[in-house]
């Protein structure tokens, strides 16, 4: 018992070995508690003096060997605050990624749960189909009704598709209005390639061989010289054709951009925005229009814009259409007005009766031109328009000829105004809804009429010809009088009726 390890704590089994600062704050791994946590703040609190504890208690032998007992315990103490900080941040960053990880794993959850609930809201639901067939037409489900809630998901979701398919139609249309360029470009760079390269090549050689032929005092030098020319003189359209079209490859591209979402844009505003001239702009469309990159693409017809759809187009030759139209229109107006006023004019230079013949004609047919549009009746109108057509050319002479003007009082005073009264009643009646016996015999009795004046009218217009007539006739005797007088006919009195006329002298 006297040879006793000290350092065995009493434990007469165990090992001696040295004590280390563990085993001096906890006491031997064999008297460890299980809870550390709780055991080493126990241990990190100062010993309160008194009884020893037991066998297990660590004494005063257990501090290491030159330590005070207060820089032990304070060690111990600092040990033990340092495992409890990387404890709680070990703590904190476990937490902290448990609390990321969860935050991924709940919006994953919920984005599949969207994405689940679209693809249901995509179709309609079973139930719903039959609740619509189930529901009054023409009327709405009810607020709240299992055939609202049913059917509204599905109309959200098929609105939603058809804006996106009216976007996707859309996108596309702007894409068929231009046409990629890549091609213009690589043959562009191609063509550009090959002509400079052939320029520098054959014409440096060329001046290369040139001089060295003359220093070396070579001769028949020059046809070998002229031929290298001419080829780099042909390099130089390949160039020049690679780098137009790199050119209309580029302006291609700005023009895109220039358009945006428009159909149509001014010469002037492309030039802006391809800072090049509005002839170079002009040109250049129309090499894009040659080459196929506006499959769409028109020009107007003064060259001021750029048309990129064919709905544009259409409505563009619809708006030129309508503005010859309003052109020709406008001048068959200013004509007439110009023709009426040059006529009123000739008529205040007539005398006073051919005057008021021509007012009144004038007037009469205004009016009668306003009932048969009125008249429904095709024949009645036929008969109605030849009557206008003869009172007209009965004005016409009276202008031509206002001597004629006093055989026609009856005219301008009596049958145009019962014409005029005739064609009213015909069409009183024949807006009547009921066709009775009385009414149709009255309205043929007028159209009968009609015949009559329009027999009439002519006879008057073949009257104004008498005067014309008569000074024709006598204007013919005169002539056939001097012509026998002067021999070249044979005068009429001396004609024998049946007897044979003289041969004439060769």
């Amino acid at each position: 018992m006297g040879s006793q390890n000290p350092h065995s704590n009493g434990r007469p089994h165990e090992a001696a070995r040295p004590q280390t600062p563990y085993d001096a704050c906890y006491g031997t791994p064999g008297a460890r508690p299980q809870t550390p946590g709780a055991d080493r703040r126990a241990a990190a609190r100062p010993q309160q003096p008194g009884p020893a504890a037991g066998p297990s208690a660590p004494g005063p032998s257990s501090t290491p060997p030159g330590m005070s007992e207060e820089d032990f315990e304070q060690l111990c103490r600092q040990i033990s605050e340092t495992v409890d900080q990387v404890s709680q941040a070990v703590g904190r960053g476990l937490g902290q990624a448990g609390s990321a990880l969860g935050g991924v794993i709940s919006r994953a959850a919920e984005r599949q749960r969207q994405a689940a609930a679209a693809r249901e809201a995509a179709a309609p639901p079973p139930g719903a189909q039959g609740a619509a067939r189930a529901s009054v037409p023409g009327a709405a489900p009810a607020q709240g009704s299992p055939a609202a809630s049913a059917s509204a998901p599905w109309a959200a979701a098929s609105t939603a598709l058809s804006a996106r398919a009216a976007e996707r139609q859309q996108l596309a249309q702007l894409k068929a209005r231009f046409k990629s360029p890549v091609g213009l470009t690589a043959a562009g760079a191609a063509l550009t390639f090959l002509g400079a390269y052939g320029v520098v090549s054959l014409g440096l050689g060329d001046v290369f061989f040139t001089l060295g032929s003359i220093a070396a005092g070579e001769t028949g030098w020059l046809p070998a010289s002229l031929a290298m020319g001419a080829g780099a003189a042909l390099c130089v359209w390949p160039l020049a054709a690679g780098i137009r079209r790199l050119g209309t490859a580029r302006l291609a591209q700005a023009f895109r951009r220039a358009f945006s979402q428009r159909e149509v844009c001014t010469f002037k505003e492309l030039a802006v925005q391809a800072q090049v001239s509005e002839k170079r702009a002009l040109a250049a469309s129309r090499r894009m229009l040659r080459r196929g990159l506006l499959p769409q693409g028109h020009i107007d017809d003064e060259g001021t814009c750029l048309m990129v759809t064919d709905d544009v187009y259409r409505q563009y030759r619809a708006a030129q259409a309508a503005y010859q139209e309003r052109c020709l229109a406008q001048s068959a107006a200013e004509d007439e007005a110009r023709r009426q006023r040059a006529q009123r004019e000739a008529d205040d230079a007539l005398p006073a009766d051919a005057r008021a013949v021509i007012d009144e004609g004038t007037r009469s047919l205004t009016r009668i031109a306003e009932l048969n549009d009125a008249i429904a009746d095709a024949a009645v109108s036929a008969k109605i328009a030849a009557i206008e057509d003869v009172v007209a050319r009965i004005l016409d002479r009276v202008r031509d000829e206002p001597e004629c003007a006093s055989a026609l009082d009856r005219l301008a005073g009596y049958y145009l105004p019962t014409t005029i009264r005739l064609l009213e009643a015909y069409d009183d009646l024949e807006e009547q809804p009921v066709q009775g016996e009385h009414i149709s015999r009255s309205r043929h009795q007028i159209e009968r009429t009609l015949d009559t004046l329009r027999g009439a009218y002519e006879k008057l217009l073949d009257e104004t010809f008498r005067s014309v007539a008569m000074d024709v006739s006598a204007d013919i005797s005169v002539l056939h009088a001097v012509l026998a007088q002067e021999g070249l006919t044979e005068s009429p009195f001396d004609q024998t009726p049946g007897a044979p006329r003289p041969a004439q002298d060769a």
